[in-house]
């Protein structure tokens, strides 16, 4: 819960001092942690949906819009 919130408030501070470009390679970084949490979910023996609807949904987004920014 923790590691969540000071990724959260890293977050708030690139989106308010950083460029698009910088913001985009920070997002794609950061999707390595929905994909570790997904894989505990998934080896702790959580439900499909859990690790996949909610962890993987997340990596996928945040990859996507990273891409997006990264590449402006």
């Amino acid at each position: 819960m923790h590691d969540a919130l000071g990724a959260g408030l890293l977050m708030v501070v690139v989106l308010l001092g950083g460029t698009a470009h910088l913001i985009g390679w920070i997002s794609l970084v950061g999707a390595v942690m929905p994909v570790c949490d997904a894989l505990i979910t998934r080896k702790s023996g959580g439900p499909a949906k859990t690790y996949l609807g909610v962890h993987g949904a997340t990596a996928v987004v945040m990859v996507a819009a990273g891409a997006l920014l990264a590449l402006s």
